[in-house]
């Protein structure tokens, strides 16, 4: 198993270096392929393609079902769960004022 990182926090950049690292032969672990799916859902969000968003999460998408590999579908599950709820949460703080206790 390699450890791999993007460059930086940019959707892209997770997305290249997945694509790097795949054609590389190199299998990245769990937690860089559930932010790889956040990094693509993230994409999906920034022009309001909602319904590709939760399809990023789906058992089906092929990121999802190395993740399901590793962890197993429940714990993939709760994980992608987890990931989705700190998104919306991290999005509505942007529109809660400062005295907001969220």
């Amino acid at each position: 198993m390699t450890n791999a990182s993007a460059s930086s926090l940019d959707p892209d950049a997770y997305i290249s270096a997945y694509s790097e690292a795949s054609e590389g032969g190199a299998k990245l672990g769990p937690l860089y392929i559930l932010k790889l799916v956040a990094a693509q859902g993230q994409k999906l969000l920034l022009y309001g393609k909602y319904k590709e968003y939760c399809g990023a999460f789906l058992a089906s998408s092929e990121p999802m079902q190395a993740l399901c590999q590793f962890l197993g579908e429940q714990d993939a599950a709760k994980h992608c769960a987890l990931e989705v709820e700190n998104r919306m949460l991290a999005s509505l703080r942007c529109f809660l004022p400062a005295s907001c206790p969220f």
